[in-house]
């Protein structure tokens, strides 16, 4: 009974339930799409939500697998640890992995596919980056194999909690506050250079600041620029960077909000 529980049972029941969650995140994103006044709680929630049931997959696939306390324990604390860790970082990724999606479907004369299609990245990353933490702590029966996911994993790691907390304000439970949307810019503006490097100019900056500002100058480059999407969330983004003044990574993570809400908002794709 336990070999069929592991062998059918359990495998239909993680990817029936991961297919849902994949559905239901999707028909999201259209919903957005659709909505001619989107606004940004919104936008915010639904990425928030896919966020989560991201980790929610990868988790009740190894929950379904133990019934160690101590195990299962273990795995709900690194999911909390693993998305707060990588909320940041992730909504970069996924929106760069966006505008290259928008030059597919442009390809394709698809127009309105942007939001599906941020939302489906958003949930595979924290997915990914779920089953990479849960292999790093729980190890494998190869040692070579586990030390070479450590390898792997841990730089990226250390980099992504860096710049997740790069300000005091920035150690919180959750990775922004929607009572801060009034600090951002409220205008659409285009792309016309890197912002990072006249901040790299100044001064006053601890060494967390200035890894994320490092890091994020050496990847602006290769943001492609050709979408209509892709450039008003450059631009909105350059525009809030000139105007910053708490550098933080809560206000950078609700500035990537505002730039993907307003990007859309204007129909800017359509």
């Amino acid at each position: 009974m336990n070999a069929i529980k592991q062998l059918l049972i359990q495998p239909f029941m993680t990817w029936s339930l991961s297919s849902l969650l994949v559905c239901w995140i999707v028909g999201i994103g259209f919903l957005l799409d659709q909505q001619q006044h989107l606004n940004l709680s919104s936008l915010c929630y639904a990425y928030s939500l896919a966020s989560v049931c991201g980790v929610l997959a990868v988790v009740i696939y190894n929950l379904l697998r133990t019934e160690c306390w101590f195990r299962i324990t273990m795995i709900l604390v690194i999911a909390a640890v693993a998305w707060r860790v990588s909320f940041f970082p992730i909504i970069v990724l996924a929106g760069y992995m966006t505008t290259l999606t928008e030059n597919v479907f442009f390809m394709f004369s698809i127009k309105s596919l942007i939001y599906p299609a941020l939302l489906l990245n958003v949930m595979l990353l924290h997915a990914l980056v779920m089953v990479v933490a849960i292999a790093v702590v729980q190890g494998s029966r190869s040692r070579l194999k586990r030390y070479l996911l450590i390898l792997v994993a841990l730089p990226f790691g250390l980099l992504a909690g860096i710049v997740s907390f790069v300000n005091d304000n920035d150690w919180e439970v959750l990775p922004f506050s929607l009572a801060g949307e009034q600090s951002v810019t409220a205008e659409v503006s285009l792309p016309h250079s890197n912002p990072y490097a006249p901040l790299l100019a100044q001064d006053g900056y601890n060494w967390r600041q200035i890894t994320l500002l490092y890091a994020a100058s050496a990847t602006y480059s290769l943001i492609p620029s050709d979408g209509r999407w892709t450039q008003s969330v450059k631009g909105t983004l350059e525009q809030d960077l000139r105007g910053v003044e708490a550098f933080e990574s809560r206000y950078f993570t609700l500035s990537h909000f505002n730039a993907f809400w307003l990007a859309g908002s204007v129909n800017c794709y359509a």
